[in-house]
């Protein structure tokens, strides 16, 4: 077996939905691994959770389902999506979700329509009735509901991917402590420079405990993403920064 299948939504950690996404895949499969990846980021915006979906896809192993629902246009006309992506499965809607993942990655991704049979389901809940047992399936070596797509570049997201930058110069996420992360890779950014934000001018730093209790720095966080933080304060709370907000690399 494959595996696991790992959730990535906007449901927040604590709803009633993720429990049901959990019962969907033992349902499917009933020896499947279930890894809640992520369920906090900030409702409806694909663009900053599509960075943070391709920071936290580096962390996971080959044969991993990652099922994605930031999902605004649930029982729409948008199509279902599934990419095979450097041995990892991409697997929910056409909306541009998968997009920052793609650009990201050196390599060729093969991508397939879902398709969706007559069978009971949600309008309003496509990550429980379409998304996760398609994951399912595809953990068991399955790829049944699947069409391939010869011409990727008909759907949204390689559009978007074709065309976006690797890099997004805002906001993605603001963690309980008050930390921002980007979604810029430090791995493109020197040491040795420094970000204005607003009226405040951010030198690097290591760790927290190199400057200050109270100074605020960038340095590159455990995902690898540019982050600004205070040490033993709040970055958004210093800089007025909210999730969204752009600012100058």
């Amino acid at each position: 077996m494959q595996g696991p299948i790992a959730l990535f939504t906007d449901f927040g950690a604590g709803s009633i939905y993720v429990g049901q996404m959990h019962m969907a895949a033992a349902n499917a499969l009933s020896d499947v691994r279930v890894i809640d990846l992520y369920h906090d980021p900030a409702v409806f915006d694909v663009p900053c959770s599509a960075v943070l979906l391709a920071a936290l896809l580096d962390q996971t192993p080959e044969g991993t389902v990652l099922v994605g629902v930031i999902d605004p246009g649930v029982g729409s006309e948008r199509a279902g999506l599934a990419i095979m992506l450097e041995g990892r499965w991409l697997v929910g809607p056409d909306n541009g979700l998968f997009s920052a993942a793609l650009a990201r990655s050196g390599g060729v991704p093969d991508y397939y329509r879902i398709q969706t049979g007559k069978e009971p389901r949600s309008q309003t809940f496509h990550g429980r009735d379409i998304f996760v047992p398609i994951a399912a399936g595809l953990v068991a070596g399955r790829q049944g509901g699947l069409i391939w797509l010869k011409d990727p570049s008909t759907t949204v997201t390689a559009g978007i991917a074709a065309d976006l930058s690797p890099d997004l110069a805002r906001v993605v996420h603001i963690d309980r402590y008050g930390n921002i992360i980007t979604g810029l890779r430090g791995e493109h950014f020197s040491q040795s420079r420094s970000f204005t934000v607003g009226l405040h001018r951010l030198a690097y730093a290591e760790y927290f405990a190199a400057v200050r209790e109270g100074t605020c720095f960038w340095t590159v966080n455990s995902m690898g993403l540019v982050e600004f933080a205070v040490n033993q304060g709040s970055a958004a709370e210093f800089l007025g920064l909210t999730v969204g907000d752009p600012f100058r690399p």
